[in-house]
């Protein structure tokens, strides 16, 4: 059978290539394990959250310092969209990544991670389910010392936010991830 080419622009290429990992992957609102022999934890279209640079990025966009937009018209990059960013909202960013990268290394030291595991379907995991609400915390504790820092008055972030990201945030993250 020969093969087929097509020519299509950039975008069109991107779109297909998102319509197919949504396809292949699925979209996760909520952290899971991936099915790796040493598992990742992972949320939305694949995203492996123990990599810096996607926890960072979700966290950005998270916190609404980050938008596609931000990015397409390579006018930013991630580390200046950052740096311009107040003081209070770097340590944000920061320390809420790296605390989330520690609780995952506690998980996975006391051997709770297991691939293939979720918070929903017919076997929901419950240490996904905590490692969860552990995440959740560790965001929510760090907001609520952002909004008590007096430079952040008239910026104050939602103390009820979640890590996790709905259909439309995880389509954002990824065109963000693939700019």
């Amino acid at each position: 059978m020969p093969i087929r080419t097509t020519n299509v622009s950039y975008e069109e290429f991107n779109d297909r290539l998102l319509s197919l990992l949504k396809l292949v992957e699925g979209v996760k609102t909520k952290i899971y394990a991936d099915s790796a022999d040493i598992p990742k934890i992972t949320i939305g279209i694949g995203f492996n959250i123990e990599v810096n640079i996607w926890r960072e990025v979700i966290l950005m966009y998270k916190v609404g310092i980050l938008q596609y937009t931000d990015l397409e018209n390579n006018i930013y990059t991630l580390a200046n969209i950052l740096g311009k960013q107040s003081q209070s909202m770097q340590t944000l960013i920061n320390t809420t990544s790296k605390e989330i990268k520690n609780k995952i290394d506690e998980y996975r030291i006391d051997n709770k991670i297991q691939k293939n595991t979720y918070q929903t379907g017919k076997n929901p995991n419950q240490n996904m389910i905590n490692l969860q609400k552990d995440l959740n915390t560790i965001l929510q504790n760090n907001i609520k010392i952002y909004n008590k820092n007096p430079e952040n008055t008239n910026q104050k972030l939602n103390e009820n936010m979640v890590f996790e990201l709905a259909d439309d945030e995880a389509i954002e993250v990824k065109k963000i991830i693939n700019t």
